[in-house]
C-alpha cells in the first residue's frame, strides 16, 4: 500500500513538472519520490539508471540542471541524502 501512494505522489508531482524539468531530472525526482522511505543515496540512485553517480551528476548538468547550494551563497554546503 505505502509503494502505491508513494508511486501516485510521484507521478503526481512529476506530471506536474512536466515540460519545466528535463525528462531525466523528472525520473530522478520520481525515483527519490518513491524510494524516500528508504532514504536513498545517489549511488542508489545512479545504479537504478545504470550510470556511476560522475556519470549521472554530468548528465543533469549537461542538461541544465540547477546548481547544489554551496557555502559562498550562504547555504549550508552538507547535503541531504536523496
Amino acid at each position: 500500500m505505502a509503494e502505491a501512494l508513494a508511486e501516485a505522489a510521484a507521478l503526481g508531482l512529476t506530471g506536474a513538472l512536466h515540460g519545466q524539468l528535463h525528462p531525466l531530472e523528472i525520473e530522478c525526482l520520481r525515483w527519490s519520490i518513491k524510494h524516500a522511505k528508504d532514504s536513498p543515496c545517489v549511488t542508489q540512485m545512479a545504479e537504478a539508471f545504470a550510470l556511476t553517480p560522475a556519470a549521472l551528476a554530468r548528465e543533469l548538468h549537461d542538461q541544465g540542471s540547477p546548481p547544489r547550494p554551496d557555502s559562498s551563497s550562504g547555504a549550508g554546503s552538507s547535503a541531504p541524502p536523496v
